[in-house]
């Protein structure tokens, strides 16, 4: 530690309230820094005041007990100005669900986009706080939270420094990136009841024109957005304004969840835990209220349901290893919020615990849904369950106001961290594009989709062409250049296009069957069918593959394996006019090679004797 480093951190010093290492550290520089060690030094104690004599002191109260006592005005009650990042984090919980009546190429590219923006929002807020203070600090008590994420990030990008195609894992790694420094921000950031307040008022503000305005099902934002509304119903702080407001935001969650039958049952999930948990932790007629008030919602989101119950949703495709550490990270930040709770209600803090219990209800509902398969796992209720869970096991370090500090101390003075404020800014603009430009090529293969269909093939492959690598659409934007080449008679170009999609998404879905088409075109015919059994093991189900992959093997000469392929295309559809067409092909070839055979046998060919010359 230089002397920089320690006069970023003497004020922790002075209260003791650095941690073990860096006050070991601290105390190190003082007994080899004589100038730090006079500047830690502490000021003589001011000489005692000189005592008032008794008769004064009665005289006095007197006085005071004899005249009137003056009504004091009572604080406005209203919110104070959030900071820049805390405005990037409601900005997201307003716009994000808002965002799903945009129609894109990929449904979650507009969400992820305003994630993106606002979790590099937060962490610019973030870095800039600490140049200007000179250090970086987080309570102690957070420690058990953020362990999990850290150790769950750094997973996720040594997997992704490994992986053979970096391009296509780009579209899963932001979001996911984005959606851990939301919760570590809010963790860090956002800790306290008016931060909490102001979440709870802006969802509850975003859930009415949601339920107006997005017509399909959307269960994600329904499931973890009840609890954060009805957190207001436990605040005794909070006007009634506030509370009539989230009163008509679960009404509208109800009506918004009742649209999907995996909705529904995550929706009823979540207002059983937030039952549960206002119940067993807050104990008071408020929590008994707002219990009465989400189970009541998931009544009516029962009685609003329609009779068709669609299916659940896949599961995602994790190793074992990112299993482990998600649910390590989910079940530290859970037990965290509750025990935040738990802690600031013994206290007698009942709008923290009101708030830490609800936020962490919310964000055990939506992992519980995402477990069960009820929910996806991304999208505007991931990222608000998230950023709930960050709230709620932040607020566990206002149980423990004097306790240690984590600090991570700047070893520069002043001048050089205002020196780096502009590089800093100026990198986190930089990176803002990404997600812009990501979403103008979603948007631009649309355009391309739309021309194509419409027979306009040079600007569909302009278009194409202009999708940028790491969008959700870039690896389909590739295979629409090859399919378009392929259109324009250009199966060489079309092969190098389909060669590039294979190095960005090997297991892309259709990408062996279009690669067939273009080595049909070239009459190469073994290369087509080695491309159709490779298709095959991804559709084995795939009729119109197997009838290809027949006419690709009758033509390479294998009539044998033609055979067997037109056999297996029969079993799926018996009376198929194309599957008839192909046994048919396959009879006509070996009665042709028949006959070759039986004429070769019959009119032997004659050798020819050549006989020298005489010299």
């Amino acid at each position: 530690m230089n002397c920089h480093a320690f006069i970023n951190v003497q004020d922790l010093h002075a209260e003791n309230r650095l941690s073990p290492s860096l006050r070991k550290a601290a105390q190190a520089h003082l007994a080899a820094c004589p100038n730090c060690r006079a500047l830690a030094k502490p000021a003589p104690a001011p000489a005692p005041a000189p005592r008032a004599p008794d008769s004064l002191k009665e005289k006095l109260l007197a006085a005071a007990k004899a005249a009137a006592p003056t009504p004091v005005p009572a604080p406005a009650q209203g919110f104070d100005r959030p900071s820049l990042g805390e405005k990037a984090l409601l900005a997201l919980v307003f716009l994000a669900p808002l965002l799903a009546a945009v129609r894109a190429f990929a449904p979650a590219a507009p969400d992820a986009a305003l994630l993106e923006i606002c979790a590099l929002a937060l962490a610019a807020a973030w870095l800039l706080k600490g140049l200007e203070r000179g250090r970086w600090e987080a309570p102690a008590a957070a420690k058990a939270a953020l362990l999990p994420l850290l150790a769950l990030a750094a997973w996720t990008l040594a997997r992704f420094a490994a992986a053979p195609s970096k391009t296509a894992l780009l579209p899963d790694l932001v979001p996911a990136l984005s959606a851990g420094v939301v919760y570590a921000a809010a963790l860090l950031e956002f800790g306290g009841a008016r931060s909490a307040a102001r979440l709870s008022f802006w969802t509850a503000a975003a859930a009415l024109p949601a339920a107006a305005l997005i017509k399909e099902p959307f269960p994600s934002f329904a499931a973890a957005a009840l609890p954060i509304a009805l957190a207001a119903q436990l605040d005794p702080e909070a006007s009634r304004a506030s509370r009539l407001l989230s009163a008509a935001a679960a009404a509208a969650l109800a009506l918004l969840a009742a649209r999907s039958g995996a909705g529904l049952a995550a929706f009823a999930l979540s207002a059983v835990l937030f039952a549960a948990a206002s119940t067993a932790i807050l104990r008071g007629q408020a929590a008994r209220r707002a219990a009465l008030l989400a189970l009541a919602s998931a009544a009516l989101a029962a009685i609003a349901a329609p009779q068709a119950q669609d299916a659940l949703l896949q599961s995602s495709t994790l190793n074992p290893a990112s299993l482990v550490l998600l649910a390590w990270t989910a079940l530290a930040a859970a037990a965290c919020g509750f025990g935040a709770a738990w802690s600031l209600r013994r206290r007698g803090a009942l709008a923290e615990a009101g708030y830490a219990a609800a936020f962490a209800a919310a964000f055990s509902a939506w992992a519980l849904s995402r477990a069960l398969g009820l929910t996806p796992p991304s999208g505007a209720g991931a990222w608000l369950a998230w950023a709930a869970a960050g709230i709620a096991a932040g607020m566990g370090s206002l149980a423990q106001p004097r306790a240690a500090v984590l600090a991570l101390p700047l070893p520069f003075d002043e001048a050089t961290r205002c020196r780096l404020r502009a590089p800093a800014l100026a990198l986190i603009a930089l990176l803002a594009a990404a997600p812009g430009l990501w979403l103008v090529s979603d948007v631009r293969y649309g355009q391309a989709l739309a021309a194509a269909r419409a027979g306009d093939l040079g600007s569909a492959l302009a278009q194409a062409t202009r999708v940028w690598p790491g969008s959700a659409a870039y690896p389909a934007a590739l295979d629409l250049r090859g399919q378009i080449l392929f259109d324009q008679n250009k199966p060489q170009e079309a092969l190098a296009a389909y060669a590039r999609l294979e190095r960005v998404s090997p297991g892309f879905p259709a990408l062996h069957a279009h690669r067939a088409q273009a080595y049909a075109a070239l009459q190469d015919w073994p290369a087509a069918a080695q491309e159709r059994e490779l298709q095959n093991a991804l559709t084995p189900l795939d009729l119109q593959n197997l009838i290809a992959w027949t006419q690709a093997s009758r033509a390479s000469g294998d009539l044998l394996q033609a055979r067997r392929l037109a056999s297996r295309a029969q079993a799926l559809s018996p009376h198929n006019p194309s599957v008839q067409l192909q046994i048919a092909a396959n009879t006509a070839l070996a009665k042709r090679l028949a006959l070759q055979d039986t004429a070769r046998r019959k009119f032997p060919r004659k050798k020819l004797a050549f006989k020298r010359r005489p010299k």
